[in-house]
């Protein structure tokens, strides 16, 4: 064989391995942008269970969604042991204060590097035995929380995903003083918004 004719094979066979390697490389990228799209849609309506409640009417939803929602794994009426069993003692405390309106000893209890703040009450005269240890009644999330509400919502969501994982909790699409209400004021989850994106979540009674 000519030197001239092995020169050219070896250039033909050069160009089908740049060839190869470059399907190979596009076809890692494809897959890595599949993955990215995957990380991205995390908060897609299509990846949660349906919305369901019991009532139609948003007071009830309020009601449904003060004994259903959780923040991480902590949830309202859960007892201080447990709490303290999942995420530790807190790193600081307020002072306990009597409350006329329900006859309990409240305080809040503030977990920094979680971004959350749980309000404690105790009702030592009532009737139902178990308000009478030290249960949350309140939390709230802010910045640099990471913790996702029960339908997928944290600090740094947008209106659109609020309005989307919650649209039969949601009458009140304009919102109160610059929130969206899940429920109502008086039981239900308040999302407050700083240019359409989600600065703070609270889930209690922001009215009595």
């Amino acid at each position: 064989m000519k030197l001239k004719e092995k020169i050219v094979i070896s250039l033909a066979i050069l160009s089908l391995l740049i060839v190869a390697c470059d399907q190979k490389r596009s076809q890692e990228n494809q897959s890595k942008d599949k993955d990215s799209s995957a990380t991205n849609s995390e908060l897609n309506q299509t990846d949660l269970p349906p919305e369901t409640y019991q009532s139609s009417e948003i007071d009830k939803i309020g009601w449904e969604l003060l004994e259903q929602e959780t923040f991480g794994e902590i949830r309202l009426e859960m007892d201080s042991v447990s709490i303290i069993k999942i995420i530790g003692q807190p790193d600081s405390v307020t002072t306990i204060n009597y409350w006329g309106a329900d006859g309990g000893y409240h305080n809040e209890w503030f977990y920094n590097k979680l971004g959350l703040t749980i309000g404690m009450n105790r009702v030592p005269d009532h009737p139902n035995h178990k308000y009478q240890a030290c249960l949350a009644d309140r939390m709230t999330l802010t910045s640099p929380s990471k913790l996702y509400t029960a339908r997928r919502i944290r600090i740094g969501s947008t209106r659109g995903e609020v309005l989307s994982n919650y649209k039969l909790a949601i009458t009140d699409t304009v919102g109160f003083d610059n929130n969206l209400v899940a429920g109502t004021v008086y039981g239900g989850l308040l999302f407050q918004l700083e240019q359409d994106t989600v600065v703070r979540i609270f889930l209690g009674a922001a009215a009595e």
